[in-house]
């Protein structure tokens, strides 16, 4: 059996105003990694390659660790700890925040959401949608929010589900981006920048 093990956001602190970035220390990567290598096995892409066309197969338990989006913390704080522990991972990369120096609609949401409380952020996307002719509904599925994100305060799962499930992706884009602008005028570039990987990394 393959366990994908996921990583995205590893920070010594996560203490932006409200709940919008969640991820692990370092310590805490550490801990885990530790507590998960006693279960299994971990693999790198090329082992998984390798049994995949028919060569030496996996373990029983066999671990991959993959870290998403191509932050720059992945590199600078969990790649240390990786290497510590001698345990090879995969590193996705998003190339256009590389590319063109943007956030990405995700991170552009959870630095939303990380900084305006959820009914700041759901009247100041209302403002943008009326502005952009766009009808759409924020609220309204409590029960199918509640049910995706249990460990989210209601209004926050309320809306993060409308933002990650019920919005089509176009309106999903231009509600967010035009929001995101509002709040972070002027400093994309400067924020993609500090978030993610230099094209040297």
């Amino acid at each position: 059996m393959l366990i994908a093990i996921n990583y995205h956001y590893v920070r010594e602190r996560f203490d932006d105003p409200y709940p919008g970035i969640y991820g692990v220390t370092p310590a805490a990567l550490r801990r885990q990694l530790e507590l998960l290598g006693r279960a299994g096995t971990y693999v790198s892409a090329e082992d998984v390659r390798r049994a995949a066309a028919g060569g030496r197969p996996l373990p029983e338990r066999a671990l991959l660790v993959t870290f998403d989006d191509g932050l720059r913390e992945q590199v600078e704080l969990a790649w240390p700890v990786l290497q510590a522990l001698g345990i090879p991972a995969i590193f996705f990369v998003n190339s256009r925040p590389l590319v063109d120096a943007v956030v990405s609609t995700a991170h552009q949401i959870h630095l939303l959401r990380a900084g305006l409380p959820p009914a700041e952020l759901s009247a100041l996307l209302a403002e943008v949608a009326a502005e952009l002719g766009v009808a759409v509904a924020l609220d309204g599925a409590a029960d199918d929010a509640r049910r995706q994100y249990p460990y989210d305060e209601p209004a926050a799962a309320e809306l993060k589900y409308a933002l990650n499930v019920r919005l089509p992706l176009d309106q999903r884009r231009a509600l967010v981006e035009g929001a995101f602008a509002r709040v972070f005028a002027g400093r994309e570039r400067a924020i993609s920048r500090r978030l993610y990987l230099s094209p040297a990394q």
